[in-house]
């Protein structure tokens, strides 16, 4: 063999399995050639989830996503441990609790994605209520942001007994008293307004978050340190008292708890019910026929307590999702989020009435809200929850323990010598 055709095999005997293992990789590059993000999350319910991801990867060829959902406890602690050993994650569902301390480190700038998404102007994509609010709960940039909004109290109504009794919806506190005692009058056989006031939760929530159309309060106590027998909650509570003196609480209320509510309002025996924004549902006629509630129900926000307020509630932005900073797929993992947040996930889950979403044209999908009050409906509790005044959640420090002042405050204890009880307690160290 000459020395040409010997370098010839060798170099085909070389370079010939290089070559192969190059072109194969090419092709299952092309067959598999798919970026496949994850995503951490608890919610929503897996029959709304599977089919909000299929929708995500049809409208995205070339992103799946790998999905864990766990229980909210695990998620919380799963989680952090994921992010601080680096272990893929490229996205997740952020709890709105001190969770966002826990992972803020790992967690993604959003204005760049967002500005370079949407230019500039992105920002105009959002109530501003919701872009002000995330911004506070991180130090710095803007790194989590929700689905939308969600809050407490609303007050959905029946239809059909407000026509029976010729009732309008009350703009005031004075018409809502009217009302009561036409029902308590004409139909003594109905709960007028059914109230969950068995939760010593709701009372803190309801009391902050109504009266906030007269003062905001709850960061006078929260972020400014004030005490809980200052002038200002003082008043407060003698409002919240002044409820069940006029009765627009009856006492008997102070038993109804999540069950016995839904028993007495979707019953027939409730002429109304105070609850949150995520049962907007009830006023969709596909929704209610799902439920088997066989009656017509509107809503409305908790009146004006004086003529010329504007009613408040007590709301908070939901649902909060981040880009992990340390992601080599953060322009997938966000496409994936904002699904979520602006796209068509927000859309699909909104059909579920599980939250308001933060996007500024969302439109409800009118085959849900088919009559003209359940629209007019649907938009008072978007307007009340786009303009929040008190940011106020369930888990927040002290809700608990101040609802049970609030409650026996109600039953006639004394307003100030409760809070001045309550404001001991809390110098006591006793909620440390």
């Amino acid at each position: 063999m000459s020395l040409k055709k010997l370098w010839i095999v060798l170099l085909i005997t070389v370079v010939a399995p290089f070559a192969l293992f190059a072109a194969g990789g090419q092709e299952a590059a092309e067959e598999g050639g798919d970026v496949v993000i994850s995503y951490h999350c608890w919610y929503p319910p897996e029959e709304i989830l599977a089919p909000m991801i299929a929708e995500f990867e049809k409208l995205n060829p070339g992103i799946k996503v790998e999905v864990t959902k766990t229980e909210p406890d695990t998620h919380q602690q799963k989680v952090p441990v994921v992010l601080a050993s680096k272990q893929k994650l490229d996205t997740m569902a952020v709890m709105n609790t001190d969770f966002v301390m826990q992972v803020e480190p790992y967690m993604a700038d959003l204005e760049p994605l967002y500005s370079n998404a949407y230019g500039s102007d992105w920002e105009g994509k959002f109530q501003p209520s919701i872009l002000t609010y995330s911004r506070g709960r991180t130090s710095g940039d803007l790194k989590m942001l929700p689905e939308g909004m969600n809050g407490s109290p609303v007050i959905y109504f029946n239809v059909e007994i407000f026509n029976e009794l010729g009732l309008s919806i009350p703009e005031t506190e004075t018409d809502l008293m009217k009302t009561i005692a036409t029902i308590k009058s004409k139909r003594p056989d109905l709960v007028p307004l059914a109230f969950r006031g068995k939760l010593p939760w709701l009372h803190t929530i309801s009391a902050f978050g109504l009266y906030a159309q007269e003062e905001e309060l709850w960061s006078f106590v929260r972020d400014d340190g004030k005490p809980y027998n200052s002038p200002e909650i003082v008043k407060m509570a003698q409002w919240w008292q002044s409820l069940y003196e006029k009765d627009i609480f009856a006492m008997d209320t102070l038993d109804i708890d999540n069950n016995s509510i839904g028993e007495l309002f979707y019953g027939g025996n409730a002429a109304m019910m105070v609850h949150g924004a995520w049962m907007a549902g009830l006023l969709s006629e596909p929704y209610r026929e799902k439920k088997n509630i066989g009656f017509e129900i509107g809503a409305f926000p908790y009146p004006a307590i004086k003529a010329g307020n504007t009613p408040t509630t007590a709301a908070t932005p939901d649902m909060f999702f981040s880009v992990v900073n340390y992601s080599d797929h953060q322009e997938e993992a966000f496409k994936l989020m904002d699904f979520f947040i602006q796209g068509e996930g927000i859309n699909l889950l909104a059909e579920n009435f599980l939250i308001v979403p933060g996007k500024t044209d969302f439109v409800p999908n009118p085959e849900l809200l088919t009559t003209d009050l359940a629209r007019n409906s649907y938009k008072s509790i978007i307007d009340v929850l786009s303009n929040p005044q008190s940011a106020l959640r369930q888990q927040d420090f002290l809700t608990t323990p101040f609802g049970k002042v609030l409650q026996n405050i109600a039953l006639g204890g004394d307003v100030k010598e409760s809070l001045d009880d309550f404001q001991k307690e809390i110098e006591s160290g006793k909620f440390e």
